[in-house]
């Protein structure tokens, strides 16, 4: 929990034996201060259905007494005067020590790329900023927040990254552009990222994943980047994620040309868990030792070859199937046993309930028909 991440990173402030609660609420109105840890000033905020930034902006005066007041979560959403000036957002959280910082759906006035005094002084280990209209991250939008571990910036309508694009060395440990506008891969942003440990790309415009697009991210064990438009895959563009973890492909139109790189990255790294969901990827190029998950959702290219070599999965414990072309005859035929599934979706799949003989281990088994 970031609660305790915060408290971890930010030792305590006060006077041992002191209480600091949170401000009264006359204060602090239009938000509403919620107290977490009286001791270290520990503290939840929370501004909801809020008239302007200024509004905003005073309201968080009471908080920003250097080193006393330690925000868990500051939360605001929903700001209904969207047309607040550049002069308004300047030092917004100047001096303020938050654990996570959510904007949701409260547009920074007028401006259409994140003002980057908005900042000034600023202590966030982690930062959402979503559906708030944002298309251009400038090259010093976030030079001025210390301590910066989540980059989170979904339901934006993001297509423009500035080459100068500035990041802490080292720092980023989560990036979030899901469903943006996004044409490809974001080297800008993960140029410095090499303890980069998630990447969230899903709902895109992508079409291609290149050679030297991740090639940055050594660290990488989470990659999602479902639903683009991604045709082509370097054969290289996956070498370098040897702690690989967990990767969505799916609902890309990916077809068999395409398996060469998932093949080199199955056999060179930790890959456990794979979605390939509405693909033509071939499934026998993602069998590992270590594969515990696969997704193949509305696959239409599973043939007797593909089930026979899921049987090589070893430690195979879910597979999830729904829709695809799947018949009984075709699991029959390949005469193989997967004895470590233990759960089992065929839903909406030409088969039945009698292919559990194959799965002698299985606990739970789904496949509904509508």
């Amino acid at each position: 929990m970031r609660l305790t991440l915060l408290a971890v990173l930010l030792p305590a402030t006060i006077v041992i034996g002191s209480q600091l609660r949170c401000p009264a609420s006359r204060r602090i109105k239009p938000c509403t201060c919620e107290t977490v840890n009286a001791s270290t000033g520990l503290v939840l905020v929370s501004c909801s259905n809020i008239r302007s930034w200024a509004l905003v902006k005073h309201a968080l005066r009471p908080f920003r007494r250097r080193k006393v007041y330690q925000i868990a979560r500051l939360t605001i959403e929903r700001i209904a005067n969207r047309t607040s000036d550049t002069r308004t957002l300047q030092r917004m959280f100047r001096w303020l020590t938050i654990g996570e910082l959510i904007i949701r759906n409260a547009p920074f006035g007028a401006a259409t790329k994140i003002p980057r005094s908005i900042f000034k002084n600023t202590t966030v280990f982690a930062l959402t900023i979503d559906g708030c209209g944002i298309k251009e991250i400038p090259a010093n939008a976030f030079t001025d927040v210390q301590h910066l571990q989540e980059l989170l910036l979904p339901n934006n309508e993001i297509n423009h990254i500035s080459h100068k694009f500035a990041s802490a060395e080292n720092g980023l440990l989560k990036i979030d552009l899901s469903r943006n506008n996004l044409s490809s891969i974001p080297q800008e942003l993960l140029r410095k990222s090499s303890r980069l440990e998630a990447l969230y790309l899903r709902g895109n415009r992508i079409v291609t994943v290149d050679e030297d697009d991740l090639s940055n991210c050594k660290s990488l064990l989470i990659l999602d980047l479902s639903i683009n438009f991604i045709e082509h895959i370097h054969p290289d563009a996956f070498s370098g994620l040897s702690r690989l973890d967990f990767l969505s492909l799916a609902f890309n139109p990916l077809d068999e040309g395409d398996s060469e790189p998932l093949r080199k990255l199955t056999n060179n790294c930790q890959l456990k868990t794979v979605d390939v969901s509405g693909t033509r990827v071939q499934l026998k190029n993602l069998i590992s030792a270590k594969l515990t998950t696969l997704v193949a959702q509305q696959h239409d290219a599973i043939n007797q070859t593909e089930i026979c070599c899921l049987a090589g999965a070893t430690k195979l414990t879910h597979l999830d199937l729904v829709g695809s072309q799947l018949n009984i005859t075709t699991i029959r035929n390949c005469g193989a046993t997967f004895p470590s599934v233990k759960q089992l979706d065929i839903s909406r799949t030409e088969t039945n309930i009698t292919v559990i003989r194959h799965f002698p281990n299985v606990e739970k088994i789904y496949a509904y028909r509508m």
